[in-house]
């Protein structure tokens, strides 16, 4: 290594004109002191007397042999040499403060001599104890350097340069961001270079300005050395925008990534997660809606949005409004006084009370039940172990009540009675081959305990096949499954047991009617009932008409399910006999399979029949395995013609009335009004009774207004259908109708 040692030795007299910091001249060299010879620096750096140059420079202070110059930073003062011609090294120069702490030292670098705008190194010098230096300099052609004081005095010795780069400060980049959570995040870095020493630490530091540092912002310590490095981010507040520098550390200093290009991010900002969940406990005038809210750390307000649309147009607080903590919480909300046989939708609202971030569940539906067929409310004596069997007269059932405890008083218990098959047939219950178009909705409002035996009377229960009792025993097990679910409309039906029968000849429920009967109930709640054996369960019909429409006999009928229903058959008669019934269908009528929802049917007998003479009809269902299922009869007079006897048609303007035009090709208007508010659906049949298309449906209709609907003449899929004969079916809560119209091309 070699090195250039160059003492300032200078002795010089200073006069003081205008102004105090005007310059100082330089006059003789103590002869204390020499400049070095140049002969073996050649290349590294050159000096002579005349290379160095000083503004401000207050003194030379001799000390012994060595000496140091003050400068002063108000002129601001500064020393100036032309030292090197081109190459590689180090400067070196010792410094102190003279009055105050904070003083700053620069070293300049310029390729002319004149232009010092470019700082190669800036210092604060905090000690008053002389401190050591170096600077790297790394140039490819002759350039000038400055070291210059600003603002307070310091003094400086022992000025060299070396061929040998000192160490500086490692190098290192910023890695991109990512595991963004509302407080934290993960990052990293990478050390390229040491800058010559050892790295005795490294990490990233991060705030909310551009370029953050140690001194001012947070930082991990993730280890030493060079390569890559990963770092967690913590303590962060969430939505909002950090930055984030890597830095490394050693002898020369602490190096940071690229001011100019920090990675950055910004938080998550707290945001609750809700799921709406199925309604439940429906029945003609309640439901209850339920919902999933995860609150996310932040105090949440928790609503229901309801409605008759998809715009809903309410709200009602659920029950735990509002949330806070962590993890899923089932919330809920109860609706009351709602109208019968109508489909709402809903939704759960969940409302961050922190940044008034809303999220939504999804859409659901549910639809109230129709005023129960049959209500009954007893009174039971809670407080007494062993009540008599109480008859929820109009029902069919009988409560066989023992075990009773926990409560005193009375208690009043409802039996509500649906002749309708349940909603949602969750579970098991949904692979059974018939289930009963019949449920039963038991509600008890004390939290009294008890075991009972509830009896069914066989003449209320809706398509049993009581021939199969004929030489049953008493206690006898039927094929007649009975099933519970805790929740009205909502959740799985778990099954109960079978059936038992009793002939009622002892009088078993106060009635000599024969019953069906299960012992072991200890809640309440709503039940139904299934069977995969021989009972009559596997259409449940609920309209079957004729009417004479356009001279000819046109047959209507609904189903309210269908399990296993392979298609139809219709018999015809002059008698009311079935035995004497012949088939006029020349191809089996399609069914629908399996199904929970209500199907349309409509079939027109083209045969030529005699006036003023009445005829006899059957249905007749055939499932998969070629079980059949008869239904009827229905009758109908043949009127003289110019008679339309049976028009589904009521007095005055309501109604369906018939299309126009008709014919028609392709388009035809359909119009209709009803005397009261109902919900309905208006769909297209073939002549084979298959639905063609639905033109509408789940339509609200108010009263007294003149409803007029339009048909292209295509199909649901959007084709174009073929000539002839079709029928328009208007299906409503308040009754059911249906014309014929004719596509003539």
């Amino acid at each position: 290594m070699k090195k250039i040692e160059i003492l300032i030795i200078f002795v010089f007299i200073f006069t003081f004109s205008s102004s105090l910091w005007a310059g100082f001249t330089v006059e003789n060299f103590n002869d204390a002191g020499s400049w070095p010879g140049t002969s073996n620096y050649t290349g590294i750096a050159t000096f002579s007397e005349n290379d160095w140059t000083w503004n401000s420079v207050s003194q030379f202070i001799s000390g012994g042999s060595d000496y140091e110059m003050e400068i002063t930073g108000a002129a601001p003062g500064k020393i100036t040499s032309y030292y090197f011609e081109n190459g590689a090294g180090t400067l070196y120069f010792n410094a102190y403060y003279v009055s105050n702490s904070g003083s700053t030292i620069h070293v300049y670098y310029s390729s002319n001599g004149t232009d010092w705008t470019n700082a190669a190194y800036r210092k604060a010098i905090n000690t008053s104890s002389s401190s050591s230096y170096s600077v790297a300099i790394n140039y490819s052609q002759a350039h000038y350097i400055r070291i210059q004081a600003d603002y307070w005095s310091v003094r400086i010795d022992d000025i060299s340069v070396s061929d040998e780069l000192a160490p500086v400060v490692p190098t290192v980049t910023v890695a991109s961001i990512s595991n963004i959570t509302k407080f934290a995040a993960s990052g990293g870095g990478n050390v390229t270079a040491d800058g010559g020493a050892s790295v005795t630490v490294r990490g990233v530091c991060w705030g909310l300005s551009q370029s953050p540092s140690l001194g001012a912002d947070n930082f991990t310590e993730d280890g030493s050395g060079t390569g890559v490095f990963t770092s967690q981010i913590t303590g962060l507040a969430a939505n909002t925008h950090y930055f984030v520098r890597a830095y490394a550390t050693n002898s020369a200093g602490t190096g940071y990534s690229e001011y100019n290009s920090p990675a950055e991010f910004t938080t998550v900002d707290y945001a609750p997660t809700s799921v709406t969940n199925d309604a439940s406990d429906l029945n003609n005038v309640f439901a209850n809606l339920n919902g999933t809210v995860n609150c996310d750390e932040a105090s949440t307000t928790v609503v229901f949005q309801y409605g008759v649309t998809d715009s809903y147009g309410s709200e009602v607080a659920a029950d735990e409004s509002p949330l806070s903590g962590t993890g899923d919480q089932s919330v809920q909300a109860s609706l009351s006084g709602l109208d019968e046989n109508t489909t709402y939708h809903f939704r759960v609202k969940a409302t961050n009370m922190v940044n008034s971030v809303i999220t939504y569940g999804g859409d659901k539906t549910f639809t109230t039940t129709d005023n129960p067929n049959q209500t009954s409310t007893q009174s039971i004596p809670v407080a007494t172990p062993d009540p008599d069997p109480i008859d929820f007269t109009g029902t069919g059932v009988t409560v066989d009540f023992s075990s009773v405890s926990g409560a005193t008083g009375t208690d009043d218990i409802t039996v509500n009675q649906f002749n309708e098959q349940p909603t949602n047939l969750a579970g098991l219950i949904g692979s059974e081959i018939k289930v009963s178009n019949e449920s039963y909705l038991f509600t008890n409002h004390t939290g009294f305990t008890f075991t009972s035996t509830i009896q069914f009377l066989i003449s209320d229960l809706d398509g049993i096949n009581t021939d199969l009792f004929a030489d049953m025993e008493d206690g006898a097990e039927t094929t007649i499954k009975m099933w519970k679910r805790s929740e009205y409309g909502s959740g799985e039906f778990v099954e109960q047991g079978l059936l038992l029968y009793d002939d009622g000849d002892d009088d078993f429920n106060n009635t000599i009617d024969d019953i069906l009967y299960l012992a072991g109930i200890n809640d309440f709640s709503e039940f139904a009932f299934s069977s995969n054996g021989d009972h009559s369960l596997s259409v449940i019909l609920s309209t079957f008409t004729v009417q004479y429409l356009n001279e000819s006999p046109v047959l209507c009928w609904t189903t309210q399910s269908e399990t296993s229903n392979a298609g139809w058959n219709i018999y015809r008669s002059q008698t009311d006999i079935l035995e004497e019934a012949m088939q006029i269908n020349l191809e089996m009528i399609p069914g629908a399979g399996t199904t929970s929802e209500p199907t349309d049917y409509i079939y027109e007998d083209e045969s030529e029949l005699i006036e003023n003479t009445e005829y006899w009809y059957w249905l007749e269902s055939i499932d998969y395995s070629g079980l059949t299922d008869s239904y009827g009869p229905i009758s109908l007079i043949i009127p003289e013609e110019g008679e339309e006897p049976g028009s589904p048609e009521v007095p005055g303007i309501y109604g369906l009335h018939q299309n126009y035009p008709n014919p028609f090709n392709p388009n035809t208007e359909i119009s209709f009004m009803m005397k009261e508010n109902c919900i309905g659906e208006l769909s297209i049949f073939n002549v084979k009774g298959q639905k063609t298309k639905t033109i509408f449906s789940n339509l609200s209709i108010p009263k007294d207004e003149l409803i007029i609907s339009n048909w292209n003449g295509k199909d649901e899929s959007g084709k174009k259908v073929s000539s002839g004969v079709y029928y328009y079916k208007l299906r409503t809560t308040k009754g059911n109708f249906v014309r014929k119209m004719i596509l003539l091309k």
